[in-house]
């Protein structure tokens, strides 16, 4: 299953919410922020309060002009243990290593 995750200042759009998938599904998210006033973010999806699992990637260039547009993907998770699960997803200024915002979508998964 794909989700998508948009992020705009302070809003976010995450698709589906909540995501339904089958015990050995595989799931990745595919992220994305238009015209943001940072040149590089990381965007992290992570289970559990202690970021049991924790998928990371990096969009955008030290180079990049005023307002650059960020795209990526995180993945592959395995749907392992089926039950309802919130998870996070976080967005951070990846240059100053500060934190933007953060969402807490759901997961099922489902035998």
């Amino acid at each position: 299953m794909d989700i998508f995750v948009e992020y705009q200042t302070a809003k976010w759009s995450i698709t589906p919410n909540p995501a339904t998938v089958s015990v050995g599904e595989k799931v990745s998210w595919f992220v994305s922020w238009s015209n943001s006033p940072f040149r590089l973010v990381r965007w992290t999806v992570y289970f559990g309060p202690f970021r049991e699992l924790d998928l990371q990637t990096t969009t955008g260039s030290p180079a990049s002009g005023p307002n650059p547009n960020h795209s990526g993907v995180l993945g592959l998770f395995v749907a392992e243990d089926p039950g309802d699960y919130k998870y996070g997803v976080s967005v951070t200024d990846a240059e100053n290593d500060v934190d933007i915002d953060d969402e807490d979508p759901k997961l099922i998964i489902v035998p």
